[in-house]
């Protein structure tokens, strides 16, 4: 009869451990990795301090929603940041907060693009073919310190959603160790300290040149950033809906400055047009006969998903007979369509496994 208070008494001791783990674990796990942070920041404060102007605060009302950099044409962010239909303020390192508006995103590729700041110029472009695997890269904020500097552990690396339990006690007092919540082809890894609240920033190589955005923290000291060839390669299809201008650069590769023609919509996919904004569903989202799915987080009124009887809360699962494995996966399948082709998704509706027809448009 005696054990079990015993047991409550282990049980009570280990919450107490645990809870002072956590709390130690609010700036770092271990102490020893955050004075090796603190000797890094200190070390790299000359390259973040002349980055400054090139990184502004993304904010929306009051609050932080992550960072940006100023590239040609306007500044470069996370989709995770800013949202189609989102209103947001930029915020400059010299204290200045511009209203700002989103003028093209991807959510397949998690990049926006805001509107650009006056009198800020285009930082530099680099290469992760140049990065060795073991240097550092700094992610720089607008105030002239790093947000973090870290050592590059990976590149090219392509990740899977998958995601981990979340820990209770180590939730309360910070982010990581959720797992990877969706897919990318392709990204760089570091072990950066960041918060989810620092996402959308630039990573860069010891020459102060742009080598990344910092997309997604899988795991605390683990960070993942899309490489400056996918996101060359973003500006460049997005340059082709934009009227191209010159415009001024900072040193490093000249860029093609651009300009509103008409506000793209989100819900383009490659040549095709399908007026839905979408993202990965969540596993309890997807019915055991099946290890992913698409969410339906809106459709456009007039658009082929709304003609096609598509909602919000659906979940597509397949196209064409072939199971999704991520939204990219489904971005690189309508990518090969063509407008005016007619396609079959399998879709959960109401808690009902259905097959909706549905008809390419042409983007708008």
């Amino acid at each position: 009869m005696k054990v079990q208070p015993i047991r409550r008494t282990l049980s009570a001791s280990l919450l107490v451990v645990l809870l002072a783990g956590a709390g130690l674990a609010q700036d770092g796990l271990d102490p020893a990795v955050e004075g090796r942070n603190a000797s890094l920041k200190r070390a790299f404060a000359p390259l973040s301090a002349r980055l400054a102007p090139h990184v502004v605060e993304v904010l929306s009302g009051k609050a932080r929603k992550g960072y940006g950099v100023v590239v040609r044409g306007g500044v470069l962010t996370s989709a995770q940041v800013a949202t189609a239909s989102g209103s947001y303020t930029l915020r400059t390192h010299d204290g200045q907060e511009l209203a700002a508006r989103v003028l093209a995103r991807s959510a397949e590729e998690d990049l926006a693009l805001l509107s650009p700041v006056a009198g800020l110029e285009a930082i530099a472009l680099g290469s992760t073919a140049a990065l060795q695997i073991g240097q550092y890269v700094v992610c720089p904020g607008p105030q002239g310190e790093a947000l973090a500097v870290g050592v590059l552990s990976a590149k090219d690396r392509r990740v899977q959603r998958s995601l981990m339990q979340k820990n209770v006690l180590l939730g309360l007092f910070m982010d990581g160790n959720e797992g990877h919540t969706r897919s990318y082809d392709n990204v760089i890894q570091h072990d950066g300290l960041l918060e989810t609240s620092e996402l959308g920033g630039p990573v860069v190589d010891s020459a102060g040149k742009l080598v990344g955005i910092n997309v997604a923290l899988p795991f605390r000291g683990s960070a993942h950033a899309l490489p400056v060839e996918v996101i060359q390669e973003q500006l460049a299809a997005w340059s082709e809906h934009l009227v191209i201008e010159e415009g001024p650069a900072a040193e490093g590769p000249v860029e093609q400055e651009v300009a509103p023609r008409a506000k793209p919509t989100p819900a383009a996919a490659g040549p095709v047009y399908l007026g839905l904004n979408a993202d990965d569903a969540p596993l309890e989202q997807v019915p055991p006969t099946h290890k992913h799915g698409i969410a339906v987080l809106g459709v456009s009124p007039d658009g082929p998903a709304a003609e096609a009887g598509l909602e919000a809360g659906d979940v597509i699962l397949e196209l064409d007979g072939q199971r999704l494995e991520s939204l990219d996966h489904l971005g690189r399948l309508l990518a090969r369509c063509t407008p005016g082709q007619r396609v079959t998704f399998k879709v959960m509706h109401a808690q009902r496994m259905t097959e909706v027809e549905l008809v390419l448009g042409a983007p708008r």
